[in-house]
């Protein structure tokens, strides 16, 4: 009886220890996205920014944006293409 007993406890210790494992993996996870997408927004709005700034503005602007090259690229790409088909 005590064996069966015990046998059941270490089930659902490792059931419930493979829950919290699992929870924290999936927060993490989410965390990440909802990071990427305000890191995304940010940049937007230094595009945006970019678009709109003064001569002097400038070189602060595209200062912020060389700390994700990638990032920048991939925002500032589809004014680009927009440039290149109005002419």
């Amino acid at each position: 009886m005590m064996g069966k007993a015990g046998g059941v406890h270490v089930t659902r210790g490792v059931l419930l220890t493979s829950a919290a494992v699992i929870l924290s993996m999936l927060g993490f996870v989410i965390r990440g996205q909802v990071l990427a997408q305000q890191e995304l927004s940010s940049f937007e709005g230094l595009v945006g920014r970019l678009i709109s700034a003064k001569p002097g503005q400038i070189p602060t602007i595209v200062g912020e944006l060389k700390s994700n090259p990638q990032l920048a690229a991939k925002t500032l790409s589809p004014l680009l293409v927009s440039v290149h088909r109005r002419k």
